[in-house]
This record gives structure tokens, sequence and C-alpha cells, in this order.
């Protein structure tokens, strides 16, 4: 899975300008849910794939400046949380918490069908 880095210079080239949806990604090294993530679901070439088939992907630790502002900024107060944006900026949708990688791609299908993409 390609993963890109999203900062607020870049955002609207990264984001607005995108040919797929974005999925941001909020986590942190302490974080035992999201080391499940990354090890359990992240890691499976069948959701690296669809991830690269239908989004671009960006990691942001809560605990450095920039996921911290974009944390505060989108009222994530748990993590893992997911957030996904169209192409124009706007949430679609927000999955919290860990799960197994079928539930976590069923999810983000479910988002991605409800808004008109794929």
């Amino acid at each position: 899975m390609a993963v890109v880095t999203i900062t607020k210079e870049n955002f609207e080239a990264e984001v607005l300008h995108s040919a797929k949806p974005v999925l941001l990604d909020f986590w942190a090294t302490w974080c035992g849910p999201c080391k499940a993530m990354e090890r359990d679901v992240f890691s499976k070439k069948e959701v690296g794939d669809f991830m690269d088939e239908y989004f671009v992907a960006a990691k942001y630790d809560i605990d450095k400046p920039t996921g911290k502002a974009l944390a505060g900024k989108h009222g994530i107060r748990s993590i893992p949380t997911y957030l996904v944006f169209n192409t124009e900026g706007d949430l679609l949708g927000k999955i919290t918490g860990s799960m197994p990688a079928e539930e976590f791609t069923a999810t983000l299908r479910k988002i991605i069908a409800e808004t008109g993409k794929k």
C-alpha cells in the first residue's frame, strides 16, 4: 500500500486534485490497536491491493504537530481513526478502532458505495 504525506501546504494538490478518495490514518507509536491494524490488516496483500486501487492513503502520528493539528480539527478523540475524503475535500466517512481486514475493507467499500464511487 502506497502512503503519501499530506500537509496543509500540499492538501489541495493531494486531496482536492486527487483522482481517488483519500484515507487519512490517525495513529501513535504507543497505540496497541494501531500496531495490530498495521500488523494484521495493512500488511495483507489483498488490503494493500484494495487500498492502492481505490484510495490515496496518508498516515498521521497524533503525537506529531501535523497529526495533532488534524486530529483536533476533525474532533478525533480515540485512535486508530480513519477518515475518508472525496476529491473535493468533503468527509465521506469515519472508521474508529481496530477490526479484522475483511471488516475494514467492507466498511470502506460501504463508504465509497454510498457516495457514488466504485
